[in-house]
C-alpha cells in the first residue's frame, strides 16, 4: 500500500502508487502513471484469405484479438497491420472497420471512425482497387484509440467489404495467387494504456 519503489534490479519500474505488486500480479488497485503500457495482446497470422465480400462487412476471424482490461479507465490502442490487403474485380474499392464486442454484450464500432458511411457502414481505412490481379496494398494498417470503460473481456475484430456485389477482398495474398506473388503475414496488436 502507499508508494512502493522498486529498485536494485535491471527491471526497475520506478514508483508504483496506491497498491502493490505481490507475486508478479498487477491488480486493479495498482496505479500507473498516464501513458504507461499495462499490457499488450497480439495475434499474428499468415492465413491467405479471399472472399467475394461484396457489400457485406465480413469479419476476418483469424485476426480477432481478446484482451481483458486491468483498469476501467484505460485507453486501448488497436492496430491492424496487413502484409498485403487488396480489392479486385467488380470495379470495387474496399473498406475496413474495427469493431469490438464485450463478453455478453453487443458488437459495436470503435469510435472515432470516419464521418461518412460506405455501403451502409462507417470505416477506419480504405483499400485501393487494384488494376491487375498481381497487385496489393503492402503495409496498410488501420489504427484506432478506444476508451471502453470496462474491465470485461473484449474482442477486437476487423471487418472488410467492397462497394459492389462483384467485389473480392484479399488478405495476405493477391488475386492471382501465384507462387511468385505476395504471401505475407498480418497482425492485430491491442495495447492497454493507463490514462
Amino acid at each position: 500500500t502507499g508508494n512502493t519503489t522498486l529498485a536494485g534490479t535491471a527491471n526497475n519500474l520506478g514508483t508504483v502508487t496506491a497498491g502493490s505488486i505481490a507475486g508478479g500480479t498487477i491488480t486493479s488497485a495498482t496505479t500507473f502513471p498516464a501513458g504507461h503500457v499495462i499490457q499488450v495482446q497480439t495475434t499474428v497470422s499468415n492465413t491467405e484469405w479471399y472472399s467475394n465480400t461484396a457489400e457485406t462487412p465480413t469479419n476476418i476471424t483469424f485476426l480477432n484479438t481478446v484482451i481483458t482490461p486491468v483498469k476501467q479507465s484505460s485507453r486501448m490502442l488497436i492496430t491492424f497491420q496487413f502484409g498485403t490487403v487488396s480489392s479486385y474485380q467488380g470495379s470495387a474499392l474496399g473498406y475496413g472497420a474495427i469493431r469490438y464486442i464485450p463478453t455478453g454484450g453487443s458488437e459495436a464500432d470503435v469510435v472515432p471512425i470516419g464521418a461518412n458511411t460506405r455501403e451502409g457502414s462507417y470505416t477506419h481505412m480504405g483499400i485501393n482497387l487494384n488494376s491487375t490481379n498481381y497487385q496489393g496494398d503492402n503495409g496498410a494498417c488501420a489504427i484506432a484509440s478506444h476508451l471502453p470503460n470496462t474491465t470485461t473481456e473484449l474482442t477486437y475484430k476487423f471487418y472488410i467489404w467492397t462497394e459492389s456485389s462483384g467485389g473480392y477482398s484479399y488478405i495476405n495474398r493477391v488475386d492471382r495467387g501465384a507462387a511468385s506473388d505476395f504471401q505475407t503475414t498480418s497482425s492485430c496488436t491491442v495495447m492497454e494504456i493507463a490514462v
